[in-house]
């Protein structure tokens, strides 16, 4: 989860994400509510024209992952990127890669491995405690 560390201020050029996309592959995948700067890219002005983005006023508060340092406008969309990003999603330690767009598919697809990998996890330690109490 995404832990509160010192707000920032929002500078010149901060756009604010109004739905979630991957802008390019440094930056990754944004969350709604994220903010980040702009780089320049010929296609940057469609993604306000499209409303991808809408400026920030310089002097926002900002509230930043205490995890990876993204910048966010309210706690709800510093949440849902801790969520989608940082949380464990599995008892075995396993967090779906960020690259991945269906998390929900992606933990079905791991947990359907993560089963049979406990399921022998479990036949083989029966078959110690079998072993172990026969040749007692």
């Amino acid at each position: 989860m995404a832990t509160k560390t010192a707000d920032k201020k929002a500078g010149d050029g901060a756009v604010l994400a109004l739905s979630s996309f991957k802008y390019d592959r440094e930056t990754g995948l944004l969350v709604r509510g994220q903010v980040f700067h702009l780089k320049g890219y010929v296609n940057d002005p469609l993604l306000e024209g499209m409303d991808y983005v809408r400026p920030v006023k310089r002097g926002t508060i900002l509230l930043e992952c205490g995890e990876c340092g993204a910048t966010f406008l309210d706690e709800s969309a510093r949440e849902r990127h801790g969520k989608h990003f940082h949380d464990k999603w599995c008892d075995c330690g396993w967090t779906p890669p960020a690259h991945v767009v269906d998390k929900d598919q992606a933990m079905a697809d791991h947990m359907k491995r993560c089963d049979v990998w406990q399921r022998e996890r479990a036949v083989a330690a029966e078959r110690h405690l079998e072993t172990a109490l026969a040749s007692a």
